[in-house]
């Protein structure tokens, strides 16, 4: 469980960023992303060794927040767990 949820925190905050990749590419500007809450739902036992497949989706992502959502599924199949999270995303001001 442990494993599972360090993974999930990690990055799935990503996913309400992919929209504006293109523009921070064009003007060269870093962004700060932080997580503001982050809850996980386990549904069955799994090693986090073992391969999972991670489904995201981020519903909304406006105003400097952002909203990701995640089923993790094992092998089999079988929804392992479902992940929420909400992220800030803010500009890195110059030199910082």
């Amino acid at each position: 469980a442990v494993g599972l949820a360090y993974v999930s925190d990690w990055w799935i905050n990503f996913v309400s960023l992919w929209r504006h990749i293109s523009q921070l590419k064009r003007t060269a500007r870093a962004i700060y992303v932080a997580s503001l809450n982050h809850s996980i739902w386990f549904h069955i036992p799994h090693d986090p060794r073992e391969w999972m497949l991670f489904v995201c989706d981020s519903p909304r992502a406006v105003a400097g927040r952002g909203l990701a959502r995640a089923s993790v599924y094992d092998i089999e199949g079988r929804l392992v767990a479902t992940v929420n999270q909400e992220c800030l995303m803010a500009s890195r001001l110059a030199g910082g």
